[in-house]
């Protein structure tokens, strides 16, 4: 629930606390069109209470911020509360707490910069060959525990299924998307594009570069 400023737009965070009844958020997005702003960014959150996170344009309009509040204030019936959200250099972000949920288990969105702190560092510490071991086994026990919390909840014992749930969890946090699979006789190969793990070393090494995927796969379908 981050949101970077475009550059050269007057970007305005919002946050509107709503009832949770139906036609709520219709309430909300109605009065945006009758402003005619552009929506830049909404994410919504049902932790606690029910929460819309918008980044709006701002640029070319002679309504103002305020005027939006007020306007969402007045409808008694499905607002809550609205206020301006916290803006630091460039980056909107809300003015409360609101977890991640993945599949009803409380998740951590781990940032380009966190990810690659992990992976430069341990290798870093450890050097290339030993750092990509260190990875491949820290992704074995993530695959363990991917399939342990989720695929066991789900009952899921069909190899395509399992694949399905590993391509939801990779667009929801962002890992890759998985475009293509098969299972062979004695392996499985998973095509990706926009992996992260490759993107962040992309122009720094010249072969296999994966080892924390490769081996959150490994672990996933051992336990498969």
């Amino acid at each position: 629930m981050v949101y970077l400023l475009k550059e050269n737009r007057n970007l305005v965070g919002i946050e509107v606390t709503l009832f949770d009844v139906p036609g709520a958020l219709e309430s909300i997005v109605s009065v945006i069109k009758e402003y005619e702003l552009n929506i830049h960014y909404l994410e919504t959150c049902f932790w606690k209470e029910c929460r819309l996170f918008m980044a709006i344009d701002f640029t070319d309009t002679k309504v103002s911020p305020k005027d939006l509040i007020s306007k969402f204030i007045k409808n008694k019936k499905y607002v809550a509360d609205a206020t301006i959200s916290p803006t630091f250099k460039n980056i909107i972000f809300p003015s409360k707490l609101c977890a991640k949920d993945l599949g009803g288990i409380k998740a951590i969105l781990c940032a380009y910069a966190t990810m690659k702190g992990v992976i430069d560092g341990i290798k870093e510490e450890l050097g290339e060959e030993a750092g990509n071991t260190f990875l491949y086994h820290l992704g074995y026990r993530i695959g363990k525990e991917i399939y342990d919390i989720y695929a066991k909840s789900l009952e899921i014992q069909d190899f395509d299924e399992s694949m399905m749930l590993l391509k939801a969890l990779g667009r929801g946090v962002g890992l890759g998307e998985i475009i293509d699979y098969k299972k062979k006789e004695n392996e499985i190969v998973v095509k990706f594009e926009e992996l992260f793990e490759c993107e962040m070393q992309k122009g720094s090494v010249d072969r296999p570069a994966s080892h924390l995927i490769k081996g959150l796969l490994a672990g996933f379908f051992k336990e498969f």
